[in-house]
């Protein structure tokens, strides 16, 4: 599933990804259409991949996880559960 906004314009993913993890996914976002990189948000780019997430919640192996990247496309931090259920959080 996806949510637009009134232009059509992709704004969240929730679903299976290209890497099989279930997510609730944000990309890039500006109501002006343009994108923190100055491209188009028009660009045919999907949310489904995760190389365009800029935001991911979701489960992987049962397991729940955040990842956030920062307006260059870099992983900054990602937030996930060690086997025995403890929090860890992974950056740069």
């Amino acid at each position: 599933m996806e949510l637009v906004d009134a232009e059509g314009r992709q704004i969240s993913f929730w679903g299976v990804d290209r890497t099989n993890y279930a997510v609730l996914a944000f990309g890039n976002y500006s109501p002006t259409g343009e994108t923190s990189a100055g491209g188009s948000h028009l660009d045919p780019y999907r949310l489904d991949d995760p190389q365009n997430q800029r935001m991911a919640v979701g489960i992987v192996d049962g397991s729940p996880f955040v990842k956030l990247k920062s307006a260059d496309g870099k992983t900054q931090i990602r937030m996930m559960l060690s086997v025995a259920g403890k929090p860890f959080i992974l950056h740069g």
